[in-house]
């Protein structure tokens, strides 16, 4: 999912990696130009003042984010998952049982875009 965010962030899809000398995907072609606006406008409203604004409040720079539930089964806590970006860093975070998805995976995710100093 952190592939979502980024992909919206630069209009080109962009594999997350956790090594810099992993190997790369590449994929053709990018995203129509007024999608990708349309996708970050929305996403960067939902950072600043929809369901992710808590845990996104204090980044600056371009940001955008999406929040979500997963319903787990019946009589099980939903999970919270989230996805980010601020500049060129993306970011997905899903814990189980968290909650809505601002809340447990918003608050790891913010915490990354944070460490990753972007602007």
């Amino acid at each position: 999912m952190a592939s979502v965010a980024a992909t919206v962030q630069s209009g080109t899809f962009r594999q997350p990696v956790l090594r810099g000398d992993a190997k790369r995907v590449t994929a053709p072609g990018r995203l129509p130009a007024d999608v990708a606006r349309d996708l970050r406008s929305m996403m960067a409203k939902t950072a600043t003042q929809g369901t992710a604004r808590a845990p996104m409040s204090g980044l600056s720079g371009q940001i955008g984010a999406k929040t979500g539930t997963v319903e787990a089964g019946s009589g099980q806590a939903t999970n919270s998952w989230f996805i980010a970006y601020r500049g060129d860093l993306a970011v997905a975070a899903e814990v189980e049982g968290g909650g809505h998805g601002n809340s447990a995976a918003g608050v790891a995710a913010a915490q990354v875009l944070k460490a990753g100093g972007k602007g």
